[in-house]
């Protein structure tokens, strides 16, 4: 049983997705309950396939949770994440700008963390802080892709696991034909030039990135939800559309299916979203090149006001909690931000072109009554909480106005990708045979006499399995960049099968959040041997500073994709200091009898080999 539910602050369901079990659970509450009789709805059979649930059902079994869980948060602070149920099912809480985030299911509450970490990730690309945007079928429909998408990878694909990105390794000519391609489609896309982002992935691997003069950089998590979309997309366009009488209720039910390889009708298509990249809105344009290839273009939509409205907002949201405590110190250390905030946010929204839709007056004399109001409050005490709690409801509203228009009402802007998808596709279709053969496996570590490895560059051939002997399996994450090194998965080993490698990385995130950098254990004939390890800009060993085990449980669950847990232990480690130190992560699998020394001695090897093969840093891809 599994669910996704997300509650506005009046205890509304904004958005849901859920499977047959929930629907089938929540029908036997609500009879049991009185909340509905066996003729108000559709059978138990019925609406397990087709997933029809009222919401205002969920609403009401879960109001008395819900109002429990936000009556601790708000006027308490001492909000609970998590709760167990009798029969082992387990709900987990988050909150994101007022929005309460409900998971729903029996894993682990870890790994339902993450789960629920990554869903509200995907909300702030397709949502930005106005969470209510759910409610448009668009944007609804592009979270749910994601997040299915993200679903399904998590459990066959190693980059997904890890929390980290996999870039294809071609060679110098093929990785030069897509960069030229890439830059000749964004030359050839029509007038005004904006920032642009255009990368082809071939699966969730990034074959090629490239992006205009003076476009921001894209961060890890960027480049790893475009591949999540890509892979959601492929998979959308491989599905055969069903027939009226096979087509199924538009309810978001989690239901697993078979691919089925479509006849190439929906070669060409194109998905469009508006998404926030780094605050800013953009135009994300997903073209099927063919099987499993996706161009990806990210287009600017000349909305910089856009990025200090979402900071205002994120502001705001801080500001709110402490209204509704009555913390007065909570509420001056508050007010500093939200202050500069707004500034910022009018100054950008006065260069609007067109002053007559730019709700900066209304904004500026909003802000100046709240202002006073604040300062009043801050200093003589005059004035009240009601009054202020609504004059922040009012400059909410103005702000969420103000980013609808910075990102023109969200719809994505209408341009003719298809001229420019077909100049790539007429320069980089001799290509697409090779492209997916080597998207199975970039190298591979098998019965051969050597590994092989292609980097960036040139292809470098090193004898892994002479050099390492008994090493089966490892991955190595350059965590500056989630950048992924890994051999394919074994899928053919019966000793060393991919469930084996999904719960050695499930073991050692538990060790690492329990403060073990490094970690060693033996399971039947595997050894495994999992480190974390910090270097300085020139590659030399550096010792961290030790950390609590509470403070290493504060941190976000690793491999999440939307904080940086590394980029914290980071930080933790080195306070003050940590900004050229990069944090690398290496997992290796032995199998037979293999000393611990031996172990770290072949993992220490190992890694520097694979540093000398991605030498120099990439930090043109990401």
């Amino acid at each position: 049983m599994k669910s996704f539910l997300v509650f506005n602050n009046i205890n509304d369901l904004v958005f849901w997705k859920w499977d047959h079990l929930f629907v089938k659970h929540i029908l036997h509450l609500a009879r049991g309950q009185g909340l509905i009789k066996s003729t108000d709805q559709i059978s138990e059979t019925d609406a397990g396939f087709s997933g029809e649930l009222n919401p205002d059902i969920v609403i009401q079994i879960f109001s008395p949770i819900i109002t429990s869980q936000r009556i601790m948060s708000c006027q308490f602070g001492n909000s609970y994440s998590s709760v167990q149920c009798r029969d082992d099912t387990n709900i987990v809480f988050d909150e994101y700008v007022g929005y309460l985030f409900v998971h729903i299911s029996k894993n682990s509450v870890c790994w339902m963390q993450k789960s629920l970490g990554t869903l509200i990730t995907i909300v702030k690309y397709f949502c930005g802080p106005d969470v209510s945007l759910l409610k448009q079928e668009r944007q609804r429909a592009g979270v749910l892709m994601a997040l299915n998408s993200w679903q399904r990878l998590i459990f066959r694909d190693q980059a997904a696991l890890v929390g980290a990105s996999e870039s294809l390794s071609t060679g110098t000519e093929s990785m030069t034909a897509t960069l030229a391609a890439l830059k000749a489609a964004i030359n050839a896309l029509p007038p005004p030039t904006t920032p642009t982002h255009a990368a082809i992935y071939v699966k969730n691997k990034l074959l090629s990135l490239y992006s205009t003069r003076g476009t921001e950089d894209l961060i890890p998590a960027d480049t790893m939800f475009f591949g999540v979309m890509s892979v959601g997309a492929q998979d959308k366009w491989s599905r055969k559309p069903p027939s009226d009488s096979e087509s199924r209720s538009s309810s978001p039910v989690e239901d697993d299916y078979e691919e089925q390889p479509y006849d190439g009708e929906s070669i060409g298509q194109t998905l469009s979203w508006t998404v926030l990249i780094g605050g800013t809105p953009y135009g994300l344009h997903l073209h099927r090149l063919a099987r499993n290839i996706t161009l990806v273009l990210g287009i600017g939509m000349n909305g910089n006001s856009a990025q200090h409205v979402v900071t205002a907002l994120h502001a705001l949201s801080a500001i709110t909690p402490t209204l509704t405590q009555r913390d007065l110190d909570a509420l001056k250390q508050a007010f500093s931000p939200l202050d500069v905030a707004m500034k910022k946010a009018i100054d950008s929204l006065k260069k609007c072109k067109n002053q007559a839709e730019s709700p900066q007056r209304k904004l500026q004399s909003q802000w100046d009554v709240i202002k006073k109001r604040l300062s009043d409050f801050l200093r003589e005490g005059t004035g009240s909480w009601a009054s202020l709690e609504a004059s922040i409801s009012s400059l909410a509203v103005g702000l969420r106005t103000a980013f609808h228009l910075a990102c023109r009402g969200f719809s994505p802007p209408d341009l003719a990708i298809q001229p420019v998808a077909l100049q790539v596709h007429t320069k980089l279709s001799p290509l697409y045979q090779f492209l997916r053969v080597k998207a199975m496996g970039n190298f591979t570590l098998g019965s051969y006499p050597s590994l092989t490895v292609n980097c960036y560059k040139t292809p470098v051939m090193s004898r892994y399995v002479e050099e390492f002997p008994g090493l089966v399996h490892f991955l190595h994450i350059d965590r500056c960049y989630h950048r992924l090194t890994a051999p394919a998965l074994p899928h053919c080993s019966e000793m060393l099968s991919a469930s084996k490698i999904w719960a050695m990385v499930e073991k050692s995130r538990s060790n690492l959040q329990e403060g073990h950098l490094s970690s060693m254990w033996k399971d039947g004939a595997l050894h495994y041997a999992h480190l974390v390890w910090f270097e300085d800009s020139s590659g030399g060993p550096l010792k961290p500073r030790p950390l609590s085990v509470q403070a290493l449980r504060a941190l976000p669950p690793p491999n999440t994709l939307p904080e940086d847990y590394y980029l914290k232990l980071t930080e933790a480690s080195f306070p003050g200091n940590s900004r050229n130190i990069r944090c690398l992560e290496l997992f290796a699998v032995h199998i037979g009898l293999l000393p611990a020394g031996t172990a770290l001695t072949h993992a220490r090897r190992l890694a520097a080999t694979i540093c000398d093969i991605n030498a120099p840093h990439p930090a043109n891809l990401l």
